[in-house]
């Protein structure tokens, strides 16, 4: 009988792992991709006109700093959106969880 909880435990863990590992694998994949398609539309946007691209092969032309103040700028809408998003957040109960630790000592 206990061999028998081992290995169903034992089970259980290893699904998680790899529903674990398939997770980190697909978050690597998207990243990637909005990545790509970020530096890809820098690139474009960056060069129209005939001008240096941000991105340029030729360091001294180029302006990566652009590219990363871009970043930062992105990261800082991202973590705004954030704050609202925690600010309207309301539980659907209506009381949060710190009210009901508090009634049951």
């Amino acid at each position: 009988m206990q061999l028998d909880r081992l290995s169903s435990s034992t089970l259980y863990t290893q699904k998680h792992v790899q529903h674990g590992s398939a997770m980190y694998t697909v978050g690597t994949v998207v990243s990637s991709l909005v990545v790509s398609i970020l530096m890809s539309g820098v690139d474009w946007l960056s060069s129209t006109g005939g001008k240096t691209s941000w991105n340029s092969s030729k360091i001294n032309r180029g302006h990566l700093d652009y590219y990363f103040w871009l970043l930062i700028f992105l990261s800082l809408l991202n973590f705004f959106y954030f704050l609202i998003i925690c600010r309207l957040y309301e539980p659907n109960d209506g009381s949060s969880r710190l009210s009901h630790e508090a009634e049951e000592t």
